[in-house]
């Protein structure tokens, strides 16, 4: 196979993944939007992530217990991961309670941009 077809070969999987990526994120904002006034911010956040993360947790184990990171990746890497996984999922949620699910799909959006200035800063 020649660079070229690896390129467009990669530029046509990668452009699907996200596309299938936002896809999922846009359609948890609808269902989200839906059962938000039954359930109060955290106990749904909870529902969703914690139990999410808890699944994945057990199935990545192994790997997890296997990699070394550096002492001084280990901070930034802590604060990336409590903003990412526990303070943005309450702030949806609690969100949610006061906006269209279209707008909160149109925030996500920004999510990439999110994550690059919080690296940027953290790096």
């Amino acid at each position: 196979m020649n660079k070229d077809k690896i390129i467009f070969k990669n530029l046509i999987l990668g452009s699907f993944f996200a596309s299938f990526s936002a896809a999922l994120g846009g359609s948890t904002f609808v269902f989200t939007r839906l059962i938000v006034d039954d359930l109060d911010p955290f106990t749904l956040s909870f529902l969703r992530y914690g139990l999410t993360g808890l699944i994945l947790f057990l199935l990545s184990i192994s790997i997890f217990l296997k990699t070394k990171f550096s002492k001084e990746d280990k901070v930034p890497l802590a604060f990336l991961g409590l903003a990412m996984i526990t303070i943005f999922p309450n702030f949806m949620a609690a969100g949610l309670e006061h906006t269209t699910a279209a707008r909160a799909g149109l925030l996500y959006a920004t999510m990439p941009l999110c994550t690059i200035l919080i690296a940027f800063f953290l790096i």
